[in-house]
């Protein structure tokens, strides 16, 4: 084995820990309460797993995948190559036991995927709305884990390998997708991080801005450019590893340094407030400055993914 192909080893562990752990300390950190008694049934593309008494559950979940999987396929123009497991449980309090992975799961969590094995893992919380947008959310991840690694073992010794989709892009076109593009609550928490100051330009996006301020920057590509430019953002990642090259190879677009020295990413020019709707809103908001980027406004608000600065003694400008 050459010096190249270990480095790429060493690397692709580094970048999975949690799914690693759990093969080395499988069960042993975590209390389990109760013996789950396996059922499962199958789709055309899904091996949904449940316990005794959860098939309402199971056929409810089979069909919000096979409903998600056809918008996912469409929005990715991509297939997957291989069967998903589900893996469901009737309750919060259950899915903390599951040793799909070994970590301990917060009581925020509310399901995940895995990488390895592509498993998605889903509580369901007592609302069926919810349970769905998870569901969907959690598909997206796995169908771009399959489009970016596709079988793990094959991908460790590739240079594909060594991509990874930052959180606010990955996160980002979960909402999306999940939520059929903008939605109330995106509104909320975006609208205010504008107004209130707080929102960081979109590489540093983490927590639960990564997911809304993600939200907005993918509709925002694929309404100006192209619900296309998604997967091809993800295709062209592949082969030139970083998102920054992925981005400028697809979209066209810079990342730079001002005059200051400050690093701007000039992603287009993409403004989270553009999905925001004026109509019903009667709050004011500060006008934002992004340096040489120039402004760009949408119903008053004043955003740009630079280097975000408060212009001192500006006015209000209501929506």
């Amino acid at each position: 084995m050459n010096a190249r192909k270990l480095c790429l080893i060493i690397l692709i562990l580094l970048m999975a820990p949690g799914a690693i752990a759990q093969n080395i300390y499988f069960g042993q950190n975590k209390v389990q309460y109760r013996d789950f008694d396996w059922f499962y049934i199958q789709t055309a593309d899904f091996d949904i797993y449940f316990y005794k008494d959860e098939d309402t559950l199971a056929v409810f979940a089979a069909n919000v995948l096979n409903e998600a999987y056809i918008e996912i396929k469409e929005e990715l123009n991509y297939t997957l190559s291989d069967r998903v497991p589900v893996i469901i449980y009737a309750s919060h309090n259950e899915f903390q036991q599951t040793n799909v992975i070994s970590d301990i799961i917060p009581e925020g969590v509310g399901g995940f995927t895995e990488i390895f094995k592509n498993r998605i893992v889903v509580p369901f919380t007592g609302s069926y709305e919810d349970f769905r947008h998870v569901l969907h959310h959690e598909l997206t991840h796995a169908v771009i884990f399959d489009l970016l690694y596709g079988n793990a073992l094959r991908s460790i010794f590739s240079r594909e390998a060594l991509f990874q989709p930052p959180l606010w892009f990955s996160e980002g076109y979960a909402e999306s997708s999940s939520r059929h593009g903008w939605d109330l609550e995106a509104d909320m928490f975006v609208r205010d991080a504008v107004i209130e100051g707080y929102l960081p330009p979109l590489p540093y996006l983490n927590g639960f801005l990564a997911y809304k301020g993600g939200q907005s920057a993918l509709n925002y590509i694929a309404e100006k450019y192209g619900e296309e430019k998604i997967f091809e953002i993800l295709s062209k990642g592949r082969s030139v590893i970083t998102m920054e090259r992925a981005v400028k190879g697809t979209l066209g677009l810079l990342h730079q340094q001002d005059h200051h020295g400050t690093n701007k990413i000039e992603y287009g020019g993409i403004i989270f407030s553009d999905l925001i709707p004026e109509t019903g809103y009667t709050e004011t908001v500060h006008q934002y400055e992004t340096g040489s980027c120039g402004k760009a406004s949408h119903g008053g608000v004043i955003l740009g993914i630079g280097v975000i600065q408060r212009q001192a003694g500006k006015q209000p400008v209501p929506l």
